[in-house]
């Protein structure tokens, strides 16, 4: 008997060791979210679904800024219109992670209608109306620390196994979550290709997305919670990533009156707003949403500038 249990706690033993070890392996490559939940807490944030993650690269960005702006530990801490719609999930997650000592930050959140959107029916209702409190983020109680062992355990969704194979032997990569947050996604840029990936998008939209959510004033009520929260440690610009006409045109008539909503929002949180939806024609978008790699570094030009000039004399 006591030799069984000697062996067994010796092969348990032996597992812990190793899964330790590929736990130090975990990177970019391990999967879209990890990396957001390791490190340090930080002083600058990016905000929003996947069109910030995939849309703004938070160290060209900072590059490019005025000097009195720029932070070099500004994070793009977005994730999807899943994971992180404005609420008490992505509020909570956002003190986690952002320094509590930070008094100069920049924090861009990006709005859209989606992500202050709730499931029909459902938008006032306290039980429902948050559908993110049982995905990644709320189930994630550490957002900090290197390598993140509870994101490993709790929601990782393939064996650890998997880490240490892909490190040694790494597959084309579909997606790559740079250290800065930004997620880049490897896609064709074949013309044809994206007519069809944004034929989908508007089909899905249409189909789906407006006749499954509604506006939901608990979200507009988080997002000033977190303008508040931000507020105090720097200062919020509002920001309207660009889209294709085709989308917008949907996102229009689903919510007529949004632009004036996001500029009542500015106007009374003393906030900057930027508006960049009708820059799709400048710039290459894969479905219509989402910015192309490509044209990250364009973008990156143009958002620096307008921030910089909507911010300035302010600090």
């Amino acid at each position: 008997m006591k030799s069984v249990l000697l062996k067994t706690f010796a092969w348990l033993a032996v597992a812990l060791a190793c899964h330790l070890a590929a736990a130090f392996f975990a990177d970019g490559r391990t999967d879209e979210y990890y990396l957001r939940s390791t490190g340090e807490q930080r002083p600058a944030l990016v905000l929003g679904s996947s069109r910030a993650a995939q849309g703004i690269d938070p160290t060209a960005l900072n590059d490019l800024l005025p000097e009195d702006l720029r932070d070099p530990g500004m994070l793009n801490f977005s994730f999807t219109i899943g994971h992180s719609p404005y609420g008490p999930t992505y509020l909570e997650a956002i003190r986690k992670k952002l320094d509590p000592a930070t008094q100069n930050g920049l924090f861009i959140l990006c709005v859209d209608p989606w992500a202050l959107s709730a499931p029909k029916g459902n938008a006032q209702d306290v039980e429902s109306a948050f559908p993110e409190e049982d995905r990644m983020l709320g189930k994630q109680w550490i957002m900090n620390g290197t390598p993140n062992l509870e994101y490993l355990v709790r929601n990782y969704a393939f064996g650890w196994g998997r880490i240490m194979r892909e490190r040694w032997f790494p597959p084309e990569p579909y997606l790559t979550l740079h250290e800065n947050g930004r997620l880049e996604v490897h896609v064709s840029l074949d013309s044809l290709k994206m007519a069809e990936a944004l034929k989908k998008k508007v089909d899905e939209y249409t189909d789906h997305a407006k006749h499954t959510y509604s506006p939901s004033l608990r979200r507009i009520a988080y997002l000033e919670r977190t303008i508040e929260l931000l507020q105090q440690h720097g200062q919020v610009v509002l920001l309207r990533l660009p889209l294709h006409p085709a989308i917008q045109r949907i996102e229009e008539d689903y919510w007529p009156g949004f632009n004036s909503l996001t500029n009542e929002l500015a106007s009374d949180n003393g906030l900057a707003v930027i508006d960049h939806t009708a820059l799709a024609d400048e710039l290459l978008l894969t479905d219509g949403l989402h910015l192309a790699a490509a044209s990250v570094p364009s973008y990156s030009r143009r958002l620096a500038r307008d921030v910089g000039a909507v911010l300035k004399g302010s600090r």
